[in-house]
Order: structure tokens, then sequence, then C-alpha cells
């Protein structure tokens, strides 16, 4: 029983050896004749095919390509562009398949996904450039032009923001034309690996519509925004004769005198020729716009020479016309300098205009002490609030030298002093020399001073209409202790109205 036993063992070990080979053997010669699985001719699946069906599947005169725009589709086919074929020898391809060791590149597809199989296609790339130049999308006329992207002021009137630029209407053909060599190359040059789809080229989603030459990442373009926004972003608050946020310059005003500009320079060739423009985008401010509205507010602000009504000592408001010095005065040039910096550099910022001279405000009436002098009355007075607190006669220039009207300020304060007249004799002396104890002048040669020295100390050789036939060359003569006591009480910058 053992022997019989031992004997059915080996029995089925042949049978199987037998059928192995067997099989080996049959797919030898099945796959002489066939393409292993995973095989592909000019991206097509060929697998398990004989060589003659593998031929006829992968013919490159089967090759087509398709160009769509919308529901509209242009065809080019191997037999418009003369493709010419060199067809492999697909023996020769079947032979270097190894077949005896085809299990492993059958069953278990050992190098199947490196294997591809290729022919040698040529062709009219002249035809490629024809079907291409005559597709409507290419070709047809009436479309519209690209448009560049450019800067606009946005809505709100507060920035720069960049206008997209616009594709034009027509496609561009080389895209579409390097497409279809991409395709030969890939069916026939053995770029490819795998399988092919047939090639469907929408030139709506694959936007190969004319470009503008400007677009929206145009690099002069984005610095100039950038620099007119960071200028925009300008925000002053102006604080003005002690009336907080009195003014408000931002980018509502701004944006009126901040411009974008573009520049088309030609480009020259060796020869003079026209070669090319450059194209650059300049952010521009003007400052002319900026001038405007200082003197705006110069205009607006500045209390200095123009009139304006003062409570005199008769209780009254009175008009003082203009012509004196007293008050606010912008420094226009300087606040243009400013101006130009805060802007230039996007400031935050409160501050007060830059001024020539700073002071209260005439309207409706002096506040703290001043000087009247009431050339009519020939009498001048120190109030204090609003009230007379001391008072003098006096003796002011006459019909041929009268003083100055309008609103000033003392600007200086000396004693023992000379004052020199001008040498209108020609006679090459000054016309006076007069010692004084006590000036106070308040605009130019004008000013307050004792006249003890010619005209004594009485009161009464003031006032009245001493003036019409002894008057002063423009001053204000006082007696001299008036003059020594108004001195004591007055300071550098205290106004002094003269009507």
């Amino acid at each position: 029983m053992k022997g019989n036993v031992r004997f059915h063992w080996w029995y089925g070990v042949i049978a199987a050896a037998v059928v192995l080979v067997a099989a080996w053997v049959a797919g030898i010669v099945y796959y002489s004749g066939h393409f292993y699985p995973q095989t592909f001719l000019n991206g097509h699946d060929v697998s398990m095919l004989s060589a003659d069906e593998a031929s006829e599947r992968a013919a490159a005169q089967h090759w087509r390509f398709t160009v769509s725009e919308g529901p509209e589709t242009w065809t080019v086919t191997a037999q418009d562009l003369g493709m010419s074929v060199q067809s492999l020898d697909y023996g020769r391809c079947l032979a270097d398949q190894q077949v005896w060791a085809w299990p492993a590149h059958a069953l278990f597809g050992v190098g199947q996904n490196d294997r591809d199989l290729h022919e040698t296609v040529t062709y009219d790339d002249a035809a490629v450039e024809a079907f291409v130049a005559q597709l409507p999308c290419v070709a047809e006329e009436g479309r519209p032009a690209p448009q560049d992207a450019y800067p606009e002021l946005a809505a709100d009137g507060r920035s720069y923001t960049i206008h997209p630029e616009v594709l034009g209407g027509r496609a561009q053909s080389a895209p579409i034309a390097q497409a279809i060599r991409d395709d030969i190359n890939a069916r026939f040059g053995g770029q490819t690996k795998g399988a092919v789809d047939d090639v469907t080229f929408d030139v709506v989603e694959r936007a190969v519509y004319e470009h503008p030459r400007i677009g929206s990442d145009y690099e002069s373009l984005v610095s100039a925004v950038n620099t007119a926004n960071l200028w925009l972003s300008t925000s002053i608050t102006y604080d003005i004769d002690g009336i907080a946020g009195a003014e408000l310059l931002d980018a509502g005003l701004i944006s009126q005198w901040v411009s974008i500009e573009r520049h088309d320079d030609p480009v020259y060739g060796e020869t003079g020729e026209l070669v090319d423009t450059n194209v650059s985008f300049v952010p521009v401010y003007n400052g002319e716009g900026a001038w405007t509205w200082i003197r705006a507010m110069g205009e607006k602000y500045d209390t200095a020479f123009v009139g304006g009504t003062v409570t005199c000592a008769d209780g009254a408001e009175h008009y003082i016309v203009g012509g004196g010095v007293y008050g606010w005065i912008t420094d226009e040039e300087a606040e243009y300098q400013q101006l130009t910096n805060d802007v230039s550099s996007g400031t935050v910022t409160e501050r007060s205009f830059a001024m020539k001279q700073e002071a209260q405000p005439i309207e409706p009436k002096m506040e703290g002490r001043y000087v009247e002098v009431d050339i009519a009355e020939q009498h001048v007075w120190l109030f204090d609030g609003g009230v007379p607190i001391w008072d003098s006669r006096a003796v002011t220039g006459s019909p041929s030298h009268p003083t100055v009207i309008g609103t000033f300020s003392i600007y200086s304060k000396q004693t023992d002093t000379v004052l020199v007249g001008d040498d209108e004799n020609k006679d090459g002396k000054p016309d006076y020399e007069s010692p004084v104890s006590f000036w106070m002048p308040f605009y130019g040669g004008y000013g307050l001073h004792d006249a003890s020295g010619w005209r004594g100390d009485d009161p009464a050789s003031y006032g009245g209409g001493i003036r019409y036939y002894n008057g002063s060359h423009g001053c204000v003569n006082l007696p001299g202790p008036a003059a020594e006591w108004l001195y004591s009480q007055v300071e550098v910058g205290t106004p002094v109205v003269v009507h």
C-alpha cells in the first residue's frame, strides 16, 4: 500500500509540471503574435492585439485635433497636415517582448508600464500654421481689441484702484499651433507614456485670446497706485485760533491734487527705427491745487490786514479799517512745504497752520489789554478786558505826515533812545533827532512815546486841534508821565488800534 501512495504522489507532480510547461509554451506561442497587456502604441491601448490589429488601431492616419470656441468646432486631420508615417516593424516589436518571460510580463505586469511603441511621423508644419490662421476665432474681423489695465479713482473718491485688463476677442494663433505640435509629439514622438486621449482645444477655457500689454500686475502701474494711495492716506486735523479740529484735510480733498499719468516713450533702434514703446505710470502731485487751498485758508482765517469791529472807549463798536499787522498771518510758503512733506509720507497728525504771526482775532472785541488811539479825539486809552483803565491826551501826525490807521501790536520797547527822522528836505541831514525816554513802536517808525523835550508835560499841550498846525511826523506823542505809566503797563505784542 505504501508503494502505491508513493506512485500517485509522483504522478501528480509530473502532471502538474506537464500542465505548467504546456501553459508556458502556449503563452510563448500566443505572445509571439500578440502584445502584452498594458502596451500602448501612439497613445492607443493595443493590449492583447496582433501586429496587424495594433497597426490598424494605432495608425497615424486616424489622428485628428479639434479646436472649439463655445458651440463652434473646427477639426484638422492627419490628411490635412500631410502626415507621413514610417511604420514600425511590428514583428520586431513583438520579438522584443521576450516571450519566454511572458508570465512575468503578462501576469504580473513587470516592465509593461514603461513600454510604449511609437511610429515615426512627419507632417507639414506650414499646414499647421495655415489651419490655425484661417480659424474664425483667430481671423475674424471686428472682434474687440484687448484693453490695458489702468488706474482709476475709486467710487468714493478716496483711493486709487487698478481697473483690470480685458482680453481681446481674437485668439492668438501661436498657442493653438503649438498645442497641435505638442499633441503630435505626444502620440508619435515617444514623449508620453500610457494612453493619450483625443484632444479638443477650447480657446475660451485656455484663455488664449490676445492679451493686453499692461496687466493688473504691471510693476510700474502697481507702484504708481501704491504711491498715490500713500499720499491719499494723509489726514491732517488743523487747530486754528484755539478751535480744535477747525479744518480736516484728507483724501476727500487731496484726491483733487493727485493723479496718475501714463507715459508711452518710444524706443528706437540703432538705425533710428521705432522698435518698441516703454510704458510707465507716474503719480503726480498737483502743487498748484495745494497752493490754492492754502491761500483760501489764509483768506478764511488770517485776521491781519483786514478790518474788524472793536469796542472803543465810547462803549460803541467801531469798525477799524484794514492795514494793520496785528492778527493771524499764515506763512503760506512754510505751510506748503510742510503740507507737501506730510502728503509725501502719508502723515496722520493734528497741528496748526504754519504762521508768520499769531494773535487773537479782532472780532467781536479785543480781549486782554490793548491800546486805542482815537485820531479824531486826539486821545489814547488802555483797555483791559474791554474796560478802559487809563487814558491820556495825545498829539498824532500832521496832515502832511498822518498817523497810520489799522490794528497793530507793539513790537519793541526801549528807553532813552533818539528818534531820527528822514532827510525830506534833502539837505544831507535828518530832519529831526529827538531824544525820548519811552519808545513803544507798533508799525515801522510809528510808535507811542513821550514828547516832554519839545511839548512839555502839561496835558493842555496835547489834544484838541494841535495836530493841524503842530502835529508829529506820524508818531503818537504823550506827556512824559503818561508815556512812562503806559510803558510800564504794556508788553511786546500788546495790540494797538488806531482809528
